[in-house]
């Protein structure tokens, strides 16, 4: 019996310069009644190189896909998971996209260019914009670095997201400007 609460769908696809088509897939629960609730998002794989989100993502799937199946009343908003947006990246373990060199995580906003990767990373915001009170975007450290579990929050958005952060139960967090890294 297919679960109606439960859909896959793919956000974008566009043909890639070796011919095949690249998808940005997500997962979304919904909840039981039909009154609407929060919406959430779970974001992963923007850089190739940062693996634990993609991990994180699919287990949080399995886990509400349980949870789906023995208690659909416990779902009282929409929960969206993107968990590998980047997947050309993912394939190469590479931070940045493989066909133009540019990291998607910055092409978001105004300040992109118009390649593949924009165009990508443009379609992804539209969606998260249309569909999220809230986005959680995972990130992790690359391959040579080790850092402390942390939750970063870019300042203006601190009294609303640090009460949430606190229940997570993280011994780092982390309110910063916004600001490029490169």
């Amino acid at each position: 019996m297919e679960n109606k609460r439960l859909k896959t769908q793919t956000v974008v696809s566009f043909k890639s310069p070796l011919g095949r088509p690249v998808e940005i897939i997500k997962q979304t629960f919904t909840a039981a009644g039909d009154k609407p609730g929060k919406r959430i998002s779970f974001v992963a794989g923007l850089h190739g190189d940062e693996l634990e989100g993609v991990y994180l993502c699919h287990r949080l799937i399995e886990t509400l896909q349980q949870l789906k199946n023995t208690q659909p009343q416990a779902f009282l908003g929409e929960i969206h998971v993107y968990p590998a947006v980047n997947t050309q990246a993912l394939g190469c373990t590479s931070r940045l996209s493989p066909f133009f060199k540019n990291d998607m995580n910055r092409q978001m906003g105004d300040n992109n260019d118009a390649s593949f990767t924009a165009q990508l990373a443009t379609a992804l915001l539209d969606d998260l914009q249309a569909v999220s009170d809230i986005v959680v975007d995972f990130h992790a450290s690359n391959l040579h670095l080790r850092e402390l579990p942390q939750i970063r929050i870019i300042e203006g958005f601190d009294k609303k997201l640090v009460p949430l952060a606190a229940l997570c139960n993280m011994d780092l967090i982390w309110v910063h400007p916004s600001a490029p890294v490169f």
